[in-house]
């Protein structure tokens, strides 16, 4: 009977070990299996007549496919923050430096909004940025 049982928990624990494995950086909204391949060094915006000008740079990228833009109205609470995909600017892929990339937003709300970047690899894994808010002087520097 020991033997059975301590093979059942041997095989458990090694189907445990594979199922993570194989499921590892499968998640909703943050991949946080490993660093990501590219290193985000400048993202700004800011407000030109009607609309908002979005900027960033990357010193390094590996495999990056592209940055999801993504726009919200600033709450009080911040889980309650609904983020809405208004862009897509295609990623260089791979590089050793400095890469400069440019959104406008043309139809911004009247009222403050947040912006951040969602960068997805090549492979599917995704982070995102720290937000920004356009209508202050807040700029995100690593």
């Amino acid at each position: 009977m020991r033997k059975i049982i301590l093979l059942f928990f041997l095989s458990f624990i090694i189907i445990s070990l594979f199922t993570l494995k194989l499921f590892a950086g499968i998640g909703v909204g943050y991949s946080s299996v490993g660093a990501l391949p590219v290193e985000l060094t400048l993202f700004t915006a800011k407000q030109n007549g009607s609309s908002v000008e979005l900027y960033w740079v990357t010193a390094t990228e590996i495999n990056n496919y592209g940055f999801e833009i993504e726009r919200s109205q600033p709450r009080e609470d911040y889980s309650k923050i609904i983020w809405e995909k208004i862009g897509f600017v295609i990623g260089n892929g791979n590089s050793n430096s400095l890469k400069d990339y440019s959104f406008v937003d043309n139809k911004p709300p009247i009222k403050n909004s947040n912006y951040r970047l969602k960068q997805i690899d090549n492979n599917g894994a995704f982070k995102y940025s720290n937000p920004i808010e356009i209508g202050s002087s807040i700029t995100f520097h690593k």
